[in-house]
């Protein structure tokens, strides 16, 4: 009906309501999708399909994804350009659906005005930490570990101003573990979110000879 093969909706109500339904369809989708994945991850019936890529690019694809949504929110997106970044051994879908969270999460909580940060950093035998950094409004240090459990929402209030299931930072977790890395999530009210994951040394794959590649940490 959107694309208007059963022929033109003339009524902007009918054509508003078509919107919602599909709007609505897509963020019950992508629930069923993070509790299905979180069920296999819990369970440890999730199996990596690993690949070696470039995480530059992935990371160009989701800015492209997401500049419209945060430019809709006016919220300003940045990304740290790393022409040293090198290629990442890991399961490229899984790595998307993290970072994807992150940044839905970003702007979900950043008012409009906010900034969002990405930046990826790498040495050689270190780490690559992607990094994920708004000027939200934040989480108390206290109702962090809450907001890392399964459905650990961290605003109690019954009309709650912010929708969602808190399945984005458990599944970012349980994803990262699986790849025998990690999250650090900190964070203060009022003042943001910056999330770091951190790939292990042995993911990171360096092609050819790298002169003096970078080995600064995430800013």
């Amino acid at each position: 009906m959107q694309a208007g093969i059963l022929g033109p909706m003339n009524d902007d109500r009918m054509r508003g309501a078509v919107n919602d339904i599909h709007g609505s369809g897509r963020r019950l989708l992508g629930i069923v999708d993070d509790v299905l994945d979180l069920s296999k991850a819990n369970s440890h019936a999730m199996t990596l399909q690993e690949s070696v890529f470039n995480p530059s690019e992935l990371i160009g694809e989701l800015v492209q994804a997401f500049e419209g949504q945060c430019a809709e929110n006016g919220i300003k997106l940045y990304v740290i350009d790393n022409p040293d970044l090198p290629q990442l051994r890991a399961d490229r879908r899984l790595v998307r659906r993290m970072l994807s969270n992150l940044l839905s999460n970003a702007i979900k909580y950043t008012v409009t005005g906010g900034e969002i940060w990405l930046l990826a950093t790498a040495g050689v035998n270190d780490p690559m930490i992607v990094e994920i950094k708004d000027t939200g409004i934040g989480i108390a240090p206290e109702l962090l570990e809450r907001a890392m459990e399964t459905f650990g929402q961290v605003d109690d209030d019954l009309n709650r101003r912010y929708e969602g299931l808190g399945l984005g930072l458990p599944l970012t977790k349980n994803l990262i573990e699986l790849h025998g890395g990690r999250i650090i999530v900190d964070s203060e009210v009022g003042k943001g979110v910056r999330v770091r994951l951190i790939f292990p040394p042995e993911r990171v794959v360096w092609s050819g000879d790298v002169a003096n590649p970078s080995r600064s940490g995430a800013a």
